[in-house]
Parts: C-alpha cells; sequence; structure tokens
C-alpha cells in the first residue's frame, strides 16, 4: 500500500505535508483544490525538473514534468550567454590584455590569443536567444 502524506495543488503547484493540515487549514493557507499523493509522486516531482522541463499538471491535477515556456527558454539562454561573456572577460582581464593592448604591448602569441577571445566574445553577442533550446554555442577560445 502507498503512503499518501501530502497533498498537492494544481493551482499553487505545491506540496503540503499532511502532519500539517490542521495548521494550513487554520490560516486558511490549504488551497481548495488539493488532492492526495503518494510520497513517490512527491518525491519525484519535487526533485529540480529533467532539462527543458517545469512542475504541470495533468487534467485530473496531478503532477506531470511540462515542457518550459518559450519565454523561460530564452531567458535562461540569456542568462546563460551573460555568465559566458563575464567569463571571458574576467579570463582576458586577468591577463590584463585590454590594458597592455591600449599600450601596444601585445605581441605574437598573446596578441592572436587576444584576438581569438575577442572574436568569441563577438560570437557570444551575436547568439540569437530566440533559438533556445537549439543554440550552437561558440566554442571556447584555444
Amino acid at each position: 500500500m502507498e503512503n499518501k502524506n501530502y497533498l498537492f495543488s494544481k493551482t499553487t503547484l505545491a506540496f503540503y505535508p499532511l502532519i500539517l493540515l490542521e495548521d494550513f487549514k487554520k490560516s486558511a493557507t490549504l488551497p481548495d483544490d488539493a488532492i492526495p499523493v503518494s510520497d513517490d509522486i512527491r518525491d519525484t516531482f519535487n526533485a529540480s525538473p529533467p532539462a527543458g522541463k517545469v512542475l504541470a499538471t495533468d487534467d485530473a491535477g496531478m503532477p506531470v514534468w511540462g515542457d518550459k515556456p518559450q519565454s523561460a527558454l530564452v531567458l535562461d539562454a540569456e542568462f546563460l550567454r551573460s555568465m559566458k561573456i563575464d567569463a571571458a572577460n574576467t579570463y582576458m582581464n586577468n591577463k590584463q590584455w585590454p590594458g597592455k593592448a591600449a599600450l601596444g604591448r601585445l605581441k605574437g602569441d598573446e596578441l592572436a590569443q587576444y584576438v581569438r577571445w575577442l572574436d568569441y566574445l563577438d560570437s557570444l553577442y551575436a547568439v540569437d536567444t530566440s533559438t533556445a533550446p537549439g543554440i550552437a554555442w561558440p566554442s571556447l577560445p584555444s
């Protein structure tokens, strides 16, 4: 027999432990649509969702993994691009390349490497995040 120690609400997309049922009722914080679910279901859907998925509900109000909305995928891609840009700028600044370039002190291999990193930054800025999740991210320079 399955343990059913939780309730799930499709309106709040949240799990409520039955052990706190009286507290939820007293504080009027238990949604009217809360239904009993097994501990296994709670454990499955209380975890991080698979890539590209979010917690959703089926027609019966049970939790399921649904597709992440396109707008959220775009925001994720914009965040990732920002992180990649920040990491590239930090790398180049730690090498002091911008200052050395301004003073004409970059030569040979060091100049070539700096140019590859600048090209990488240009490629990151050119990424069309509206095509998420199907983005072919540029590779780190060698």
